[in-house]
């Protein structure tokens, strides 16, 4: 978002507005944030060491441990598989030999949304077939893979949690620092032509149909 001064004139305050989206397609099952109306694809690079997405690199080496046969270290049983980051992997986009030795071959596979890191170690045969470690070494922050539906209450009248700029008392200070004039819910997932088209809203600034 822009920043204006505290003491901006109302001219300038209106001119430092921007719009902020979400988008949740559930049959694409990904979250795509947008600004102005403008989307990126953004990557994680080392995400087991970033302060927010070490939590999901966490659960993406816990759902590829429970794959395996048998019980391997650092595999927490007790871990609900709804809360596995499990991402599909069935579609290589790339594949790139990063290192080789005379015993092993390490490679980068990217799919839509990780990047992995496999270490092969070479077979009786002498070839490479045998997987020693894979590695989650990025992966897609926008659009972001989501593998639950939106929770839903179980009737109207219970309603369900739903919060903007929220104070989270743990840890004392405010999230968001900033105005919002306005707030938009849709009961479906807007195409990025839409999200440019509300972005647009008040701003002298074509937008070109898809």
């Amino acid at each position: 978002m822009r920043r204006v001064k505290p003491e901006a004139t109302p001219v300038e305050l209106d001119a430092g507005w921007s719009a902020v989206g979400f988008v949740f397609d559930s049959e694409k099952q990904d979250v795509t944030s947008y600004l102005d109306g403008m989307t990126t694809e953004f990557w994680i690079e080392n995400p087991a060491n970033q302060p927010f997405y070490k939590y999901a690199a966490r659960a993406w080496q816990q759902a590829k441990l429970t794959k395996l046969p048998s019980s391997q270290p650092g595999e927490r049983s007790s871990l609900p598989p709804d809360q596995f980051y499990d991402p599909p992997e069935n579609q290589l986009l790339s594949e790139k030999v990063v290192s080789e030795s005379a015993e092993e071959r390490i490679i980068i596979r990217t799919y839509e949304f990780t990047k992995v890191r496999v270490t092969f170690r070479k077979d009786g045969d002498g070839k490479y077939s045998d997987v020693a470690s894979t590695e989650l070494v990025a992966l897609k922050a926008n659009p972001y893979w989501f593998g639950h539906d939106i929770y839903a209450p179980r009737t109207i009248a219970e309603g369900g949690p739903f919060t903007i700029g929220r104070v989270i008392h743990s840890n004392r200070h405010a999230t968001l620092s900033a105005y919002i004039g306005g707030v938009a819910v849709f009961n479906r997932a807007l195409t990025s032509y839409e999200m440019a088209r509300l972005s647009a809203i008040g701003q002298d600034r074509p937008i070109t149909p898809p």
